[in-house]
Formats: structure tokens, C-alpha cells, sequence
């Protein structure tokens, strides 16, 4: 966690590479199953190898015709994200398998994270949660954003939904994350002049931005990116976790863009459940560390490797490296909670009502049922095109293998879970970007049964970043 650069750090050059069109294509070489989660690209689904069903995959599979694309074409390469995973190699960061092209759709076979959200876990009520287990995740997280920084990457994305677990903490005591969904990845050194598209354009696009609002950092609001954004966007899913609401949330997107931008507004760095537990404070080092993630002004917010140094995040990291290997050693550690250490005698318990409301304030919003529907319906007819056509290239003597042990003619996909009430599909693990115009907005209510509004940010765009201080 140094500043010597190991061989694991160095940048790579490896240009994507496709199965070629006479190789074999994705669904001579996968079963597809499950849908595991959605977005506004396309579909993420369980898949596995045809000749070995034991090792579970997961596939994305991007629309190159969807909406998406139509709209932001301009900026938007649907290899760029397959390109951006092929070139970095990182124990927290999702690992890509491999890639197929067929007709309209890309499909990047990855490896299947099986321990679900950070937040559902988080939220789980039987499971006691510390400071020293969110500041575990937050090294683990800042340790992925300095992989991609040093090839000169910025994700762009990094919010709560994104962030997943290798395994179920409840059941094997163990913290381990993954960064996923690329899809608005950057690559600065690939980047094109932002202003001059936005002056080619009609309408004006003067309101485009990358990722969901409350995580922006403030030059965003001003398209300005560079590597610094995805530290303030980690900061705000640490905040999120220790307080249980967003550092700055408001019911309008303008005012929102106010309370993230202004100098003088500040979080409150106060748990949003003070008085069910007037006893809970998140201690002073985690409190430092926040406050420095958070740093409004860009050239003093610290980067990922500056950022691992702060005391909250260095003494996770290294201590849960003692723990493990006590464990291996067959011997208990110093008093430990949830898998993790206390750090110190300020550490303590995350109350569980707190950890509820952030799990409901990570919650990504649901997915259109009909947009699902159409897009299971294409996959089933080309996953039908390539069976007839492998059929015949085989010919009468070679049997092609059934769908999940069935004939073909029946569906490949399970059926889609439409809440009746709504129409809405709920997601369920990798997600993927989800694209809102910037005054649209998703109303959900909290225990209380208040109303709260999740302003989403517009459209994608590809812009020229500023040179990382």
C-alpha cells in the first residue's frame, strides 16, 4: 500500500480482443440463465460453460441499438468498457473472462460475485457491523480506484450499487469487495474535447453529467473529471454507511447542486438515527478521514494512494492482514466483531436501525418491466438463430446440447418477477448504469414513512478531463 510501484501497479497496453466471427460464438459456448441485474445498456445474467455447469459465470450483455446509444452514441463505445476490464488486474476489482460479438449485442462473460450489494449486507440486522468493517471496505475500495488511476482510468460511476461482495460476510466473517460496472469508465488519455462536441450539438446538452447526483463531486456539476471524482464518490458511500444518509440530500436536483458546490456548505457528519441512539458518533479518526475525501476543492482532495495513508483506513488494512493470519495460524485475534478487529477503544457497533436506512438510501431504482421483457424476447431469438445455425453447420450426425437440459422450444429464460402493483422489476445484484433525465426523480419512503426524492443526473458524455494533480 506504498508508494513503490509494484508489477500489478504498472500500466498496461492490451487493445480488446473479440472472438473472431468464425470462432465459436456466445451461445455455441455458454448456457445462459438468471437474470442477476439491469440497466439502461442491457441485461447481466447468470451464464456457464456448455461442457462444465459447475463453474458459474456472469454475462453482460449490451444493446448496441438500445435508447441509450441511440441518444449518446456520440460519446459512447460499447467496447470501451470491455477494454477498460482487459487492461486492469486487481483482487477488488470484477475480473472480465472473455468477449463475444453477435449481431447487435456485446457480450462480456465475467467472473460471477456471489455475496450480493455491500449494503445488504451492511443492513443485514444479525450481523454486528463496526467502524473498523466499513473502514476495511473503504481501503479495499480506495486500493481498486489507485489500480485504475495509475493506467490513467477514471470509473466515473463508483456508488453504492456498484459495489459488491466476493462472499456473504454473515456466513464467513470475511469483507472482500469488488468494483463493477464500467460502462462510463474513462480512459484520459483516449478522451475527446467535451466543449467542442457540446458546441456541435442540438439541442444544447449544457446539462450533461456522469454518474448518479448525490455521489458527484462538485467540479462535476461543472464537467470537469479527473481521477479525484471517484475519491469523492467513495467518500460518499463511507458517509453513507457510517450515518446512514448522504452527505448532501435534497428533494431538487438544483438545490442539491448548491449544497455539493457552495465552500461553506458542509455535511453534518451527525447519524441520521441521533435520536434512537444518542449514544452513537462515528469517532474522530473516521470522522478525519471523511472530511477528507469529501474536500470540495479538487487540488486538496487527497488521491487514492494519499488517501489509503489517512490512520482510519491504514489501520483496517493492516490489522485485518494480522487477523488473517492469526486465523491461519489456528489462533483467535484480539477481540473481534463481525470478522473485523476493533480498532481502537473509540470503535464500536454501527446501530442497526442506522444501517437499515442506508441500505434503503443505496437501493438502486426499479427496473421497467416492459423494456426487460423486450430485450429477454431478442436474446431468446438470437440464442434460437444460433441454434439453428449450429445445427446445420454440424449436420445430422452431431447433436447440439438442449437449453438447461430442455427441448429447445422451450423458453431459455426463467420468468421475469413484475410487481403487479407497479410493473416495475426489481433488480437483483451487478447492476448496471441506469440513465434518468436530470429533472426526472424517484420518490421512495423511509421508516417513518416519509417521502424522500433520489434525483438522478442526466445523460452520458465523454469528456476531456483535467490533468490529475
Amino acid at each position: 500500500m506504498g508508494n513503490a510501484q509494484t508489477a500489478a501497479d504498472r500500466p498496461e497496453d492490451r487493445s480488446l480482443k473479440l472472438r473472431q466471427p468464425q470462432e465459436a460464438g456466445f451461445f455455441e459456448t455458454y448456457e445462459i440463465g438468471d437474470l442477476l441485474g439491469s440497466g439502461s445498456f442491457g441485461q447481466v445474467r447468470k451464464c456457464w460453460l456448455l461442457h462444465d455447469a459447475t463453474v458459474k459465470h456472469a454475462v453482460k450483455a449490451i444493446d448496441t441499438k438500445s435508447e441509450v446509444f441511440e441518444v449518446a452514441g456520440a460519446w459512447l463505445s460499447a467496447r470501451k468498457e470491455a477494454s477498460v476490464l482487459q487492461s486492469v488486474s486487481h483482487p477488488h476489482i470484477v475480473k472480465l473472462i472473455e468477449v463475444f460479438e453477435k449481431e447487435r449485442w456485446l457480450f462480456l462473460v465475467m467472473e460471477h460475485i456471489s455475496g450480493g450489494q455491500l449494503f445488504q449486507a451492511l443492513a443485514n440486522p444479525r450481523t454486528a457491523i463496526t467502524e473498523g468493517c466499513v473502514a476495511l471496505v473503504g481501503s479495499q475500495l480506495l486500493q481498486a480506484l489507485q489500480h485504475l488511476h495509475l493506467r490513467r482510468i477514471i470509473h466515473r460511476d463508483v456508488k453504492a450499487e456498484n459495489i459488491l461482495l466476493g462472499e456473504d460476510p454473515a456466513k464467513t466473517r470475511r469483507w472482500h469487495i469488488k468494483l463493477i460496472d464500467f460502462g462510463l469508465a474513462l480512459r484520459m488519455e483516449h478522451s475527446s474535447s467535451f466543449m467542442f462536441r457540446m458546441c456541435q450539438q442540438e439541442p444544447p446538452l449544457e446539462h450533461l453529467v456522469c454518474g448518479t447526483a448525490y455521489y458527484c463531486a462538485p467540479e462535476v456539476w461543472f464537467h470537469d473529471y479527473s481521477p479525484s471524482v471517484d475519491v469523492w464518490a467513495a467518500g460518499v458511500v463511507l458517509y453513507l454507511a457510517m450515518f446512514g444518509q448522504f452527505p448532501f440530500h435534497d428533494r431538487n436536483p438544483t438545490q442539491l447542486e448548491v449544497l455539493i458546490c457552495e465552500e461553506d456548505r458542509e455535511p453534518s457528519y451527525r447519524p441520521i438515527c441521533s435520536q434512537d441512539h444518542p449514544s452513537y458518533q462515528a469517532s474522530a479518526v473516521a470522522t478525519a478521514a471523511l472530511k477528507q475525501l469529501l474536500t470540495k476543492a479538487r487540488e486538496d482532495r487527497p488521491d487514492a494512494c494519499t488517501a489509503l495513508h489517512l490512520e482510519w483506513f491504514k489501520t483496517a488494512h493492516d490489522r485485518s492482514l494480522d487477523n488473517g493470519q492469526l486465523r491461519r495460524n489456528g489462533r483467535e485475534g484480539p477481540v473481534c466483531i463481525a470478522g473485523v478487529r476493533l480498532l481502537g477503544s473509540w470503535d464500536q457497533v454501527i446501530p442497526p436501525t442506522l444501517r437499515a436506512k442506508a441500505g434503503r438510501a443505496a437501493m438502486p431504482p426499479a427496473i421497467e418491466a416492459a423494456q426487460e421483457e423486450k430485450r429477454t424476447q431478442a436474446l431468446e431469438a438470437m440464442k434460437m438463430r444460433s441454434t439453428a445455425s449450429a445445427l446445420g453447420k454440424a449436420g445430422s450426425h452431431r447433436r447440439f446440447p438442449r437449453l438447461s437440459g430442455r427441448e429447445t422450444r422451450t423458453p431459455m429464460f426463467e420468468p421475469l418477477e413484475v410487481s403487479g402493483e407497479h410493473g416495475f422489476l426489481e433488480q437483483r445484484g451487478f447492476g448496471m448504469p441506469v440513465l434518468h433525465d436530470i429533472v426526472s426523480s424517484a420518490t421512495f419512503s423511509d421508516s417513518e414513512g416519509e417521502d424522500f426524492v433520489r434525483p438522478r443526473l442526466a445523460l452520458l458524455c465523454s469528456c476531456e478531463p483535467t490533468e490529475h494533480r
